[in-house]
């Protein structure tokens, strides 16, 4: 197996996982909250368009009150970024996105 091959498995794995974990967390943040209080779910996948679009569906499934996208501008160029955005806006258009973390260029 070549190196770059190796990255991509280790990356694709660990993608795969942080959607895992956040689900997880968030289904425990809903069980635990009041009726009252507010539950964003995070919206996680890395790089991967195919882990982030099952991470919006999934949290487009459970009640919580809006979503917020991670991980952008922390590797990745400017002309790289719409593609995982729009995956995940095209698959989540009934909740309002409230909240994007990372760093723009303008």
């Amino acid at each position: 197996m070549e190196m770059i091959e190796l990255w991509v498995t280790l990356a694709d794995k660990r993608n795969k996982t942080s959607v895992d974990r956040t689900i997880k967390w968030l289904d425990e943040c809903i069980a635990l909250s009041p009726a009252s209080g507010a539950v964003f779910g995070a919206i996680v996948g890395g790089s991967s368009l195919e882990e982030r679009r099952r991470c919006a569906l999934e949290v487009a499934m459970r009640n919580a009150s809006g979503y917020w996208i991670g991980g952008f501008g922390l590797a990745e160029s400017m002309d790289v970024r719409p593609a995982p955005l729009n995956a995940v806006t095209v698959t989540i258009e009934q909740l309002f996105l409230l909240f994007t973390v990372g760093t723009w260029e303008l």
